[in-house]
């Protein structure tokens, strides 16, 4: 009696052990899916990702495998880059521990980053992101959940969090000029205070190069390795940032005379205009003297639209006179 009790006893504590085993298995498997499950499987499907702080909202629009701020400027690859990395790798470190649950749960909803990958009408993921400057902790949560829980990326230090910011500058790419060899079709370089090296470079598809003086005409025996080495300057031009909402600065630029003129056509008609003039060292006093023109700096006018700032350092190679093609 008392052997068969005992085996009784035994098969009741295997089968209690298998039971909450199968209820923990569970319970996790359910939360991994609907409750932690951050990062994204497949980001290739996101075609638009939005952005909420606060009041403040913005949209990244993917188009032509381009992303895209608020659909009026391109988005900087690097930081694209970073985004990729945290919506596909960010894993959780630990959860929050129950007494600040409720905390840290009403921080990600009332000071934290709301953000949504979608996939045209289809939300993919839709989360709370906040990092705690004491702790040093970043924080999420599933939109539609209570449960926060500490995440991380592996091999990676810092607050991914702040880069989920409603500032322009700060995604805009600061790329101006992006051309390889083969789309370059023709540049005119007009110098309107020194007429004798303004030039119009023509290239052929086949990359035959014509070369003409706006003053005198076509010329001959011009070096072709020159012409090489000039069209690579206009790989990649950045600038130092853009003048945005300045009225005042943007109309001073009307009353002077820009320094070059380069003009940029390529192989399918497509035509861009950089005028470039002298920038002041001091931005509050618009009057032109060798005193107060800035060394180091120059305003660059895109296509009469938009104003940027660049380096010398950054446009000097493309601002380049007629002589540097011709046989010495």
């Amino acid at each position: 009696m008392l052997k068969k009790n005992f085996i009784s006893i035994i098969i009741l504590i295997i089968l209690i052990i298998t039971s909450v085993t199968y209820f923990l298995s569970n319970r996790n498997t359910t939360l991994s899916k609907n409750e932690t499950a951050f990062a994204c499987d497949d980001l290739s499907s996101v075609n638009s990702i939005s952005i909420r702080s606060g009041d403040s909202v913005f949209i990244l629009n993917r188009i032509s495998n381009l992303w895209y701020y608020n659909s009026k400027f391109a988005a900087k690859p690097s930081l694209m880059s970073l985004c990729h990395k945290i919506f596909s790798q960010v894993e959780i470190k630990s959860p929050v521990a129950k007494k600040y649950s409720g905390l840290i749960r009403d921080k990600l909803r009332q000071s934290g980053t709301e953000i949504t990958l979608i996939n045209e009408n289809k939300i993919l993921k839709h989360y709370y992101i906040w990092a705690d400057k004491q702790s040093r902790n970043i924080y999420m949560m599933m939109a539609d959940k209570q449960i926060p829980y500490i995440v991380m990326i592996p091999s990676f230090e810092g607050n991914f969090a702040a880069l989920f910011r409603a500032n322009p500058e700060f995604w805009r790419d600061l790329t101006i000029i992006h051309y390889t060899p083969d789309q370059i079709a023709s540049v005119k370089v007009k110098q309107p205070g020194n007429q004798d090296q303004s030039f119009y470079l023509e290239i052929s598809s086949k990359g035959k190069a014509i070369l003409t003086s706006l003053k005198s005409g076509k010329l001959q025996g011009f070096k072709k390795e020159a012409v090489e080495e000039y069209i690579f300057y206009f790989k990649s031009i950045k600038a130092e940032a853009y003048v945005e909402n300045n009225a005042e600065i943007f109309k001073s630029t009307e009353n002077k005379s820009p320094i070059f003129i380069i003009t940029i056509t390529n192989h399918e008609g497509k035509v861009n205009e950089f005028e470039i003039f002298p920038k002041e060292s001091d931005i509050k006093n618009f009057k032109q003297s060798k005193n107060n023109i800035d060394v180091n700096s120059c305003y660059v006018l895109l296509n009469k639209k938009e104003l940027a700032i660049v380096k010398y350092i950054e446009i000097d190679p493309i601002t380049r006179n007629l002589d540097f093609f011709l046989q010495k």
